[in-house]
């Protein structure tokens, strides 16, 4: 169960996922419970739901996008820790929080917090973040991935750009 919950924090999940709730804002509603409900979902569930809540702040209907940023803004989740951590699973739940928090709002303050906050952290747990969802993609391969947002990006992309150059600092 563990391991099927993990597969709906991918990358190629996830993509499918954005065009539906783009498609239908109003899942908005499912998100939220979500979020605000972890005990009820698991961990990789809510994370996703992160992303997901992120993606929908770059919709068109600013409702939808300016609803999509509250809620992330009021999530109190139980696993957040803003000091350093060696538990990987309480790092992930917080580092997934403050990345979709700066996805969805482009604010630059929570960039550096997100930032400083993977910072505290050894390397190898932002790294295994991204091997999970990338798929087992290699440091080789995320260096990759980072540069094409840096040079090519998204909408999001943009928003997140100190913490993109910050990961190919740390890698580089």
């Amino acid at each position: 169960m563990k391991r099927e919950a993990k597969k709906l924090h991918r990358l190629d999940k996830i993509k499918c996922w954005r065009i539906f709730v783009q498609m239908y804002p109003e899942s908005l509603n499912v998100l939220s419970c979500v979020v605000n409900n972890p005990k009820k979902f698991n961990n990789y569930q809510v994370y996703a739901a992160f992303l997901l809540l992120s993606s929908l702040a770059d919709d068109s209907n600013t409702r939808y996008a300016n609803k999509s940023i509250d809620v992330l803004i009021g999530v109190k989740h139980q696993y957040f820790t803003f000091s350093k951590t060696n538990d990987y699973n309480k790092f992930l739940a917080t580092r997934e929080y403050t990345f979709a928090l700066a996805e969805a709002t482009g604010d630059r303050k929570i960039n550096k917090r997100h930032i400083e906050y993977v910072k505290k952290h050894p390397l190898d747990y932002d790294l295994r973040v991204n091997q999970e969802y990338y798929n087992d993609c290699t440091n080789d391969l995320l260096y990759i991935s980072v540069q094409r947002k840096l040079k090519n990006p998204k909408p999001r992309d943009e928003k997140t750009k100190l913490i993109s150059e910050s990961i190919i600092d740390r890698i580089s």
